[in-house]
């Protein structure tokens, strides 16, 4: 089974290699067309005649080393590209990695970081399969077509092109571009040939083992202030036409608002839903209106006054 995703896997490959190159012919001859000085517009020429004459043998040694990868999952056998990695140069080496590894480093991690994020369902149930298939625990670069081995396959294989490292950057981007974002045809088929295969047919997705969903201490919070501000919305809505500026009014409006919601009488006969509609459910109470429940208050409290007094 591995081996059949092996073939399929370069088979996928080679057309976006196909692509680079292609690409790369327009890119640094429109870039020695723009080129500021004699030098640069030669260095421009002089690179892409050496990829031209390469390519061949740079796509070649590029699938070899992917199809390698397979057979080191296969027979058991060490990581091939450990030595490239960072994380395995010994401490004395590390003191001799110039700034040129340094930043091909820099470039990997750019790439595959981007990748990993664009396929990581994919990536997840393709890693999931082939250690099934492998028997044993694999880190995520051992897998033979995961982004950070094939980043690093190529720059590897890139070896076999001479020139400034600056302009082997600009290469990089060219694969980053063409093969790196290009990898869905890839992954899908990847684990369309494992599922027919039967490798894990009841494989979960991840996306139904890791839901996002908000915490409920934030989801809370929302919620609460969502209902403050529906609440304080409609406590205003009911006191238009008395400003900010009068704000004894405007607590003394939302005081009656409050009362007509219960359906509580007031003094002077304004009851909610009561005849003077004054504190009819929905109606915005005006300033004018305000003024006269007061008046209405008032008087209530001195005929009340005039009663007790007269008992």
């Amino acid at each position: 089974m591995l081996e059949n995703l092996a073939r399929m896997s370069t088979a996928c490959l080679s057309p976006c290699i196909d692509a680079l190159f292609t690409s790369c012919d327009d890119f640094f001859f429109d870039l020695a067309s723009r080129a500021k000085s004699n030098n640069d517009q030669n260095l421009y020429f002089e690179f892409l005649r050496e990829i031209r004459a390469k390519k061949s043998e740079l796509k070649t040694d590029f699938c070899k080393r992917v199809e390698d990868g397979f057979t080191s999952v296969i027979q058991g056998t060490a990581f091939a590209e450990e030595a490239d990695a960072p994380s395995a140069r010994a401490p004395e080496a590390l003191k001799l990695v110039g700034n040129e590894e340094l930043e091909k480093d820099v470039v990997v991690i750019d790439m595959v970081s981007k990748a990993r994020l664009e396929w990581q369902e994919e990536l997840f149930q393709l890693k999931e399969r082939i250690q099934c298939l492998a028997g044993r625990s694999l880190e995520d670069r051992e897998i033979p077509i995961d982004p950070e081995r094939i980043a690093r396959v190529f720059i590897k294989a890139c070896n076999l092109i001479h020139g400034e490292f600056r302009l082997l950057k600009l290469l990089y981007k060219q694969f980053d571009r063409h093969v790196m974002r290009k990898l869905d045809d890839l992954y899908a088929q990847s684990n369309q040939l494992l599922l027919d295969g039967g490798v894990l047919p009841d494989l979960k997705p991840l996306s139904s083992q890791k839901q996002k969903r908000n915490p409920p201490a934030i989801t809370g919070k929302i919620t609460a202030v969502t209902t403050a501000a529906t609440a304080q919305k409609s406590i205003s809505s009911t006191t238009g036409g008395i400003p900010d500026s009068e704000p004894q009014m405007r607590e003394l409006a939302e005081l009656l608002v409050r009362l007509r919601n219960v359906g509580t009488g007031v003094p002077g006969g304004a009851v909610a839903g009561g005849p003077s509609g004054a504190l009819s459910s929905g109606t915005p109470i005006e300033r004018e209106e305000l003024v006269t429940l007061i008046s209405q208050v008032q008087a209530a409290g001195r005929s009340g006054t005039g009663e007790a007094a007269g008992f």
